[in-house]
Protein backbone atom coordinates (compact mmCIF):
# COMPACT_ATOMS: atom_id res chain seq x y z
CA UNK A 1 0.00 0.00 0.00
CA UNK A 2 1.40 3.30 -0.89
CA UNK A 3 1.16 5.94 2.40
CA UNK A 4 -0.36 9.35 1.20
CA UNK A 5 0.50 12.58 2.93
CA UNK A 6 -3.37 13.90 3.78
CA UNK A 7 -2.03 17.51 3.27
CA UNK A 8 -0.73 16.23 -0.18
CA UNK A 9 -3.65 14.37 -1.60
CA UNK A 10 -5.98 17.31 -0.06
CA UNK A 11 -3.68 19.82 -2.16
CA UNK A 12 -4.00 17.57 -5.37
CA UNK A 13 -7.59 17.16 -5.26
CA UNK A 14 -7.85 21.21 -4.82
CA UNK A 15 -5.85 21.70 -8.08
CA UNK A 16 -7.90 18.90 -9.76
CA UNK A 17 -11.44 20.90 -8.89
CA UNK A 18 -10.07 23.82 -9.99
CA UNK A 19 -8.09 22.28 -13.19
CA UNK A 20 -11.85 20.54 -13.87
CA UNK A 21 -14.02 24.47 -13.02
CA UNK A 22 -11.99 26.30 -15.02
CA UNK A 23 -13.55 27.25 -18.45
CA UNK A 24 -12.10 26.11 -21.70
CA UNK A 25 -12.02 28.15 -24.45
CA UNK A 26 -13.06 26.70 -28.24
CA UNK A 27 -10.27 28.40 -29.64
CA UNK A 28 -7.90 28.03 -27.42
CA UNK A 29 -8.61 24.74 -25.49
CA UNK A 30 -5.20 23.33 -24.92
CA UNK A 31 -3.76 26.86 -23.95
CA UNK A 32 -6.70 27.42 -21.26
CA UNK A 33 -6.33 24.15 -20.11
CA UNK A 34 -2.51 24.69 -19.50
CA UNK A 35 -3.06 28.00 -17.59
CA UNK A 36 -5.43 26.47 -15.39
CA UNK A 37 -2.99 23.58 -14.70
CA UNK A 38 -0.30 25.93 -14.24
CA UNK A 39 -2.67 28.36 -12.00
CA UNK A 40 -3.66 25.52 -10.20
CA UNK A 41 0.16 24.83 -9.12
CA UNK A 42 0.81 28.21 -7.69
CA UNK A 43 0.26 29.58 -3.78
CA UNK A 44 -2.98 31.57 -2.77
CA UNK A 45 -1.75 35.02 -3.88
CA UNK A 46 0.95 37.02 -2.98
CA UNK A 47 0.27 39.95 -0.16
CA UNK A 48 -0.37 42.80 -2.05
CA UNK A 49 -1.30 41.29 -5.64
CA UNK A 50 -4.81 40.70 -6.22
CA UNK A 51 -3.86 38.03 -9.29
CA UNK A 52 -1.95 34.63 -8.29
CA UNK A 53 0.05 35.30 -11.44
CA UNK A 54 0.41 35.64 -15.16
CA UNK A 55 -2.33 32.44 -15.47
CA UNK A 56 -5.08 34.02 -13.13
CA UNK A 57 -4.36 36.97 -14.77
CA UNK A 58 -4.85 35.80 -18.20
CA UNK A 59 -7.64 33.29 -17.49
CA UNK A 60 -9.92 36.06 -16.15
CA UNK A 61 -8.88 39.09 -18.35
CA UNK A 62 -7.12 36.68 -21.55
CA UNK A 63 -9.06 36.47 -25.22
CA UNK A 64 -8.62 33.98 -27.62
CA UNK A 65 -7.66 34.90 -31.32
CA UNK A 66 -8.25 32.89 -34.13
CA UNK A 67 -5.43 30.55 -35.39
CA UNK A 68 -4.06 32.40 -38.51
CA UNK A 69 -3.29 30.08 -42.25
CA UNK A 70 0.30 31.83 -42.05
CA UNK A 71 2.42 33.47 -39.54
CA UNK A 72 2.59 36.87 -41.78
CA UNK A 73 0.63 38.05 -44.89
CA UNK A 74 2.92 38.65 -47.60
CA UNK A 75 5.17 42.07 -47.22
CA UNK A 76 5.96 41.35 -43.50
CA UNK A 77 9.42 39.78 -42.80
CA UNK A 78 10.03 37.39 -40.10
CA UNK A 79 11.86 38.77 -37.30
CA UNK A 80 14.49 37.76 -34.93
CA UNK A 81 13.66 34.06 -33.22
CA UNK A 82 13.87 33.87 -29.30
CA UNK A 83 12.67 37.50 -29.50
CA UNK A 84 8.78 37.83 -29.63
CA UNK A 85 8.64 40.42 -27.31
CA UNK A 86 10.90 42.92 -28.76
CA UNK A 87 9.32 41.85 -32.25
CA UNK A 88 6.17 42.12 -31.50
CA UNK A 89 6.80 45.38 -29.83
CA UNK A 90 8.67 47.02 -32.76
CA UNK A 91 6.11 45.78 -35.00
CA UNK A 92 3.14 47.43 -33.32
CA UNK A 93 5.11 50.47 -32.88
CA UNK A 94 5.74 50.76 -36.81
CA UNK A 95 2.35 49.34 -38.15
CA UNK A 96 -0.15 50.76 -35.20
CA UNK A 97 -1.14 47.36 -34.42
CA UNK A 98 -2.39 46.13 -31.15
CA UNK A 99 0.81 44.10 -28.97
CA UNK A 100 -1.08 41.32 -27.30
CA UNK A 101 1.11 39.04 -24.92
CA UNK A 102 0.19 35.73 -23.60
CA UNK A 103 0.30 32.18 -24.55
CA UNK A 104 0.84 30.67 -28.21
CA UNK A 105 0.52 26.64 -29.11
CA UNK A 106 2.51 25.66 -31.68
CA UNK A 107 4.09 22.26 -30.56
CA UNK A 108 3.39 23.08 -26.67
CA UNK A 109 1.85 25.83 -24.94
CA UNK A 110 4.07 28.57 -24.41
CA UNK A 111 4.87 32.57 -23.66
CA UNK A 112 4.99 34.56 -26.47
CA UNK A 113 3.70 37.76 -27.79
CA UNK A 114 2.28 38.79 -30.90
CA UNK A 115 0.02 42.04 -32.91
CA UNK A 116 -3.38 41.42 -34.15
CA UNK A 117 -4.15 44.10 -36.61
CA UNK A 118 -7.50 46.27 -36.46
CA UNK A 119 -9.04 43.32 -38.98
CA UNK A 120 -8.39 40.96 -35.93
CA UNK A 121 -6.24 38.98 -37.89
CA UNK A 122 -3.07 37.34 -35.61
CA UNK A 123 0.53 38.46 -37.13
CA UNK A 124 3.46 36.85 -35.56
CA UNK A 125 6.48 37.94 -37.07
CA UNK A 126 8.86 35.64 -34.80
CA UNK A 127 7.80 32.21 -35.22
CA UNK A 128 8.50 30.91 -38.97
CA UNK A 129 5.02 28.70 -38.73
CA UNK A 130 1.68 30.14 -37.42
CA UNK A 131 0.96 28.66 -33.95
CA UNK A 132 -1.90 26.68 -33.32
CA UNK A 133 -4.19 28.43 -30.69
CA UNK A 134 -3.47 32.03 -29.60
CA UNK A 135 -4.91 33.40 -26.41
CA UNK A 136 -3.38 36.65 -24.40
CA UNK A 137 -3.78 40.12 -23.19
CA UNK A 138 -3.45 43.14 -25.52
CA UNK A 139 -1.54 45.94 -24.19
CA UNK A 140 -1.88 49.90 -24.80
CA UNK A 141 0.71 50.88 -26.22
CA UNK A 142 1.36 53.72 -24.03
CA UNK A 143 1.64 51.36 -21.13
CA UNK A 144 3.82 49.25 -23.16
CA UNK A 145 5.92 52.21 -23.92
CA UNK A 146 6.20 52.77 -20.34
CA UNK A 147 6.76 49.81 -19.01
CA UNK A 148 9.89 48.59 -22.00
CA UNK A 149 11.70 52.22 -20.85
CA UNK A 150 11.38 51.29 -16.79
CA UNK A 151 12.59 47.11 -17.41
CA UNK A 152 12.69 46.42 -20.82
CA UNK A 153 11.14 42.78 -20.47
CA UNK A 154 7.63 41.84 -20.97
CA UNK A 155 4.71 42.75 -19.31
CA UNK A 156 3.27 39.75 -17.70
CA UNK A 157 6.64 39.18 -15.80
CA UNK A 158 5.91 42.58 -14.68
CA UNK A 159 4.81 42.31 -10.43
CA UNK A 160 3.14 45.57 -10.85
CA UNK A 161 0.71 44.30 -13.09
CA UNK A 162 -0.96 41.84 -10.50
CA UNK A 163 -1.40 44.63 -8.00
CA UNK A 164 -4.23 46.42 -9.23
CA UNK A 165 -7.28 44.54 -10.07
CA UNK A 166 -7.76 45.17 -14.43
CA UNK A 167 -10.52 47.02 -15.36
Amino acid sequence: MIDVDPDQLATMQRQAVEIAETPVHPLAPEVTRYLAMMRSMRPPIPKGWVYRGAEDFLLQHGQAYPAPKSARPRGVRKMTNKYCFDNAYRMACLEGWTYVEGYAAGFFPMHHAWCVRPDGRVIDVTWSKPGTEYFGMPFPLDQMKAIRTETNTSMLLQPKLYENRWS
